[in-house]
């Protein structure tokens, strides 16, 4: 569900709270909807070990954006 896009991350801090040993994190996000001009979205998610060096500022993050709510949105960890 939702639009797809990418987003470069432009800022992670970690919460304190781990989910099946995964930290979740506050997530920074600067995202690229096809046709819209760039915007800032904040998030918090869990990242899975296997996926934390995606998590740094500056690198680039398939997301899901919900249409409803562009601010509405989730990290595909797994997407190339």
């Amino acid at each position: 569900e939702g639009t797809i896009a990418v987003a470069t991350g432009t800022s992670v801090e970690q919460t304190g709270a781990m989910i099946n040993f995964a930290p979740a994190c506050e997530i920074g996000l600067l995202v690229m909807v096809p046709g819209q001009p760039p915007f800032p979205v904040t998030c918090t998610e869990v990242v899975p070990a296997v996926y934390a060096a995606r998590a740094l500022p500056g690198q680039h993050v398939a997301v899901r954006v919900m249409t409803n709510d562009p601010t509405d949105l989730y990290i595909d960890w797994a997407a190339a």
